[in-house]
């Protein structure tokens, strides 16, 4: 407050661009900070005198970019090229981003070791006339591919995902977008990129871990119930995929699923998965299998399309099969956001949708906030007991038992903030709220996660708001990754 008051004493004179509360503003960078802000809009020749309480702005002409001449260039014509000059009046950083607009140009056109340099610039009047100098240099054509550091995945699998074949003309832009599809892999991390010798581009990759076991355990008046999941995210360095689940409920309620991917199929960049998931309940047995088809539209969104099939077991010894096809879209930023939609249709009629999103707000001095909403809902007329979608548990309702909610619209937000309390071991408070058919229920609680020679262990207390603290759930989870 007291930059303000003191600021408030000056009195601006001379000025007709800038209003003086802006030239005040500047000021509280020293008279430099007026300066940098008039030649940011092409006063180059403007000067700042200070009188005592007065502040004299002499701005003098506003310079616009004169006559651009270029020499060397020989791949593109002159007139091409002045097409990516977008600013007329003269500044220096927008020139430089200007000259960045040629190079890019080159460097998606074969010619990475391109350089463009200003040879002599010349005010006159009230514009700037500049001569820049190209060096286009040689024209590069890719003649190998080096892939380093992968000692469990196989050659061809970055290649394929890489996608530039030997002989092609480099392009910055597509080595940038295969970089990216490298990053995306879950079982392997980019370390470096490059373009060695001349033409030969080189990528550096290490091996991440690609087995994962998560197990979690929950405590009550039932007794135990838990879940257990290993997935092989890279067998025998193929870039397949395997998943299997196993949660129980209670004594009589079981759930088991099988998934497996196949990826690149017949050549191209689609991933199949296959899924069956077993499920008992007390009154049915629903069994369900699911074929999908994964379509890369771009590095970040994937549109996935399908069929699955679903049977079920009643204690009426009735047997119910359906078949539904399946739409389903995918987008993700990395450490930033995630978001899923998922769709089943029979005969062109929606019938059943479901969508989520993780949202990573952000992180302060080792405080990281999520926001994590969901929703499901299914949209058929005629809807069955086994039909009914799941919530409750420590992935979506913590202080409930897992699956003890079901309905045919649901929806959970959950709320977490994560504080370092060493690099090894953080704490996390949480809030959760869910939706089942009109009612709403709530958790708080608190947990504490630490990385260990055998993995993740995190032990979470949850309580459903309205309970005492007595009726909280404990659920302790174990992921180990090797």
């Amino acid at each position: 407050m007291w930059i303000i008051l003191l600021l408030s004493k000056y009195i601006v004179i001379g000025n007709s661009f800038f209003p003086s509360s802006n030239i005040l503003k500047a000021f509280e960078h020293g008279y430099k900070g007026i300066l940098t802000a008039y030649k940011g809009q092409g006063f180059l020749q403007a000067k700042i005198k200070i009188n005592g309480d007065t502040i004299i702005v002499n701005e003098g002409p506003q310079f616009q970019i004169g006559e651009i001449t270029l020499t060397g260039n020989q791949v593109f014509e002159t007139s091409n090229l002045l097409l990516l000059f977008q600013t007329h009046i003269f500044n220096e950083s927008d020139f430089a981003e200007n000259i960045d607009r040629v190079i890019t140009k080159y460097e998606n056109s074969g010619y990475p070791y391109c350089e463009v340099k200003i040879d002599s610039i010349e005010l006159r009047n009230d514009s700037v006339n500049v001569w820049l100098n190209i060096n286009e240099g040689p024209l590069i054509r890719i003649s190998n591919i080096r892939i380093k550091g992968n000692k469990l995945t196989k050659g061809y699998v970055i290649l394929r995902e890489i996608r530039i074949d030997s002989g092609a003309i480099y392009s910055e832009n597509k080595v940038k977008e295969a970089v990216q599809r490298v990053n995306k892999l879950e079982f392997v991390e980019l370390i470096e990129s490059d373009l060695i010798n001349n033409d030969e581009l080189y990528i550096c990759i290490k091996d991440k871990p690609t087995t994962y076991i998560n197990g979690a355990v929950g405590y009550g008046k039932p007794g135990f119930i838990g879940l257990i999941e290993l997935k092989l995210l890279n067998l025998i360095g193929t870039g397949r995929a395997i998943c299997i689940n196993y949660r129980k409920r209670d004594t009589t309620a079981t759930f088991f699923a099988l998934q497996y991917k196949e990826p690149w199929v017949l050549g191209y960049p689609f991933n199949l998965h296959s899924s069956f998931a077993h499920c008992v309940e007390y009154s049915y047995v629903k069994n369900r299998a699911e074929l999908l088809l994964d379509m890369p539209l771009t590095t970040l969104i994937t549109i996935t399309t399908g069929i699955s099939g679903t049977w079920v077991s009643n204690l009426r010894s009735h047997l119910i099969s359906r078949y539904r096809e399946i739409l389903g879209i995918d987008f993700a930023i990395p450490n930033a956001i995630h978001y899923r939609a998922k769709s089943e249709w029979n005969i062109y009629k929606l019938e059943e949708i479901t969508l989520s999103l993780d949202n990573y707000l952000g992180k302060q001095d080792f405080f990281i906030l999520y926001l994590c909403p969901n929703f499901s809902a299914i949209l058929r007329d005629s809807i069955e007991i086994y039909d009914k979608l799941k919530l409750g548990g420590a992935n979506t309702l913590r202080g409930y038992w897992e699956d003890e909610f079901s309905g045919t619209c649901l929806a959970w937000l959950n709320i977490e903030g994560q504080k370092f309390i060493t690099q090894a071991v953080y704490g996390f408070p949480f809030y959760d709220v869910g939706y089942i058919d009109g009612v709403v229920k709530q958790s708080y609680g608190l947990g504490i996660a630490a990385n260990s020679t055998i993995g993740e262990i995190k032990i979470v207390y949850g309580l459903a708001a309205g309970n005492s603290f007595m009726d909280g759930k404990i659920h302790l989870s174990i992921k180990s990754t090797f």
